[in-house]
């Protein structure tokens, strides 16, 4: 996954919620200010490199299901018995 897949007001987004995640992680202190501040870390590499291997991968997923539908054949029009059509 080289190419971008995030531009724009996303990755600007995601700089300032990785930012203000990171300070209220170092905040918080101990074992879940740290993960916050792991978790937050990625999303600041996210908004910088512009690339979400998540998103890709959803992205992949939404295409792969949407290729697997297959469309319902037309209804038949139903006539009962003794009908012709005709009225």
């Amino acid at each position: 996954m080289n190419e971008q897949n995030v531009d724009g007001w996303e990755r600007a987004l995601s700089l300032a919620i990785g930012l203000a995640g990171i300070g209220k992680g170092v905040r918080r202190g101990g074992v879940s200010g740290w993960l916050e501040v792991a978790a937050a870390v990625l999303v600041v590499k996210r908004g910088l490199t512009g690339r979400c291997r998540m998103k890709a991968l959803l992205g992949d997923l939404q295409q792969a299901s949407v290729a697997e539908v297959h469309p319902l054949p037309e209804p038949a029009t139903r006539r009962g018995p003794g009908r012709t059509g005709k009225r």
